[in-house]
């Protein structure tokens, strides 16, 4: 690596460059960079890095020479910032005076692992410059500059400005841990001796106290977290009454969708129908001399032939976000006493079943929603109920959701759900 001067600043050249290959390599510490510097030559002491590269170097001993130097390749922004690739061998002044040759190459906004490279003799610089030019296959633009005065002249206007530095040469060890280390090595040699067993029982010491406080938070952190999830357990667990339209809502838009359809359409007769609040969904069964080739409006053939099936939006949207807080939930004999109760003034069917309490293991810690889940279905709901409101206001439950509205040729069913909590 060498030391060269361009605009009054330093910049270093002939530096072994790496690519990342994963987001985490550019987080590494320094003793990591270290260790993989060593692995590839026991002489680089110095680094840089850039985006998703990074560099080392070998200063020949003397890395305060380098610490306010940026690597040169890194530094010419305008290169490094082109998709098409460069090639260029140039001539520069060392700061000790000798000339060098230095071959750059740029592909993709990355300098090359075989470029920055630098050389005291100018046929290498050209042999590397050749292998460079196989290398790449083909390159956008190649620059060759014979003497330092050119280079410097070249170089100047591509390097990065005061306000846009590249990251400066940085030691792998600390300099002041390379000038003490023979006086360390020299001095500390009987006081290691001595220190060593009762150093050894100190540290072992301060291990064992530090795990102790360490298990002690662990126990504390899982205690306090149990605590925290068996004290706020409905945050584990969906609670969708909670942004659900309320029941005379869905009724207030399904009903008069269903009450306006014909019972016949191009031959075809009315069977079923099904409004969840959003959308509509009609049955039509066929008939003799039902028209194939004008089927009801929006229909298309069902699973046989002797069916056809409409689909339409309900136009707007139900409104949500009505229900109440799990803490204000009805308990589950009151809900249930009182849709049966509804069913026997409406002289209606009602079927009604609850699930058991969801569980979920949070942090190794079992924890169990405070509320149970039941599905209702009304059935056999005569048309007379439909006309006016009084069903969808009997229907008007804390926790409770009205999912379907299904009518027949002769009675409407009812469907589901209702969230309420075990007792009071």
């Amino acid at each position: 690596m060498r030391l060269v001067v361009i605009s009054k600043r330093p910049y270093a050249v002939g530096l072994k460059w790496t690519t990342q290959k994963q987001k985490s390599d550019m987080k590494r510490s320094r003793s990591e960079f270290r260790a993989e510097a060593h692995g590839l030559d026991p002489a680089f002491d110095m680094m840089t890095r850039r985006q998703s590269q990074y560099a080392f170097g070998d200063s020949e001993g003397h890395p305060q020479d380098f610490l306010k130097a940026c690597s040169l390749a890194a530094s010419l922004r305008d290169l490094l910032h082109l998709s098409s690739s460069f090639l260029g061998m140039f001539c520069l002044q060392a700061a000790d005076g000798e000339t060098v040759w230095w071959v750059v190459a740029v592909k993709d906004s990355l300098i090359t692992a075989y470029s920055d490279k630098v050389y005291a003799d100018r046929e290498q610089a050209e042999s590397q410059l050749r292998e460079l030019t196989d290398l790449l296959r083909s390159v956008d633009r190649t620059v060759v500059l014979e003497t330092p005065e050119e280079s410097r002249t070249w170089l100047a206007p591509l390097l990065s400005t005061p306000f846009f530095n590249p990251p400066r040469m940085e030691p792998l060890v600390e300099l002041s841990v390379q000038r003490n280390k023979k006086r360390l090595l020299l001095g500390g040699a009987f006081l290691l001796a001595a220190l060593w067993i009762g150093t050894n029982m100190w540290f072992e010491h301060q291990s064992n106290l530090r795990a102790m406080e360490a298990a002690k938070a662990a126990l504390r952190s899982k205690e306090e977290r149990q605590k925290e999830l068996l004290a706020y357990s409905e945050r584990q667990f969906p609670t969708p009454w909670l942004s659900a339209p309320t029941a005379h809502d869905v009724w207030s838009r399904c009903a008069p969708a269903l009450l306006s359809l014909p019972l016949s359409a191009s031959g075809w007769e009315f069977e079923s129908a099904t409004c969840d609040g959003k959308t509509v969904s009609v049955v039509w069964g066929h008939r003799p001399g039902a028209d194939y080739l004008l089927l009801p409006p929006k229909a298309n053939l069902g699973k046989t032939a002797q069916q056809a099936v409409s689909r339409f939006e309900l136009p707007g949207k139900p409104e949500s976000g009505h229900g109440v807080s799990h803490r204000n939930l009805p308990d589950k004999d009151e809900v249930s006493r009182y849709l049966y109760q509804v069913t026997q003034d409406t002289a209606t069917r009602l079927k009604l079943s609850y699930a058991p309490r969801q569980r979920k293991t949070v942090d190794k810690i079992e924890i169990v929603a405070p509320w149970l889940a039941g599905t209702w279905e009304l059935t056999d709901v005569p048309e007379t109920l439909v006309l006016d409101s009084s069903l969808a206001d009997a229907l008007h439950l804390p926790g409770l959701t009205l999912n379907s509205v299904e009518c027949g040729k002769t009675s409407w069913t009812l469907r589901g759900q209702t969230y309420v909590v075990e007792e009071k």
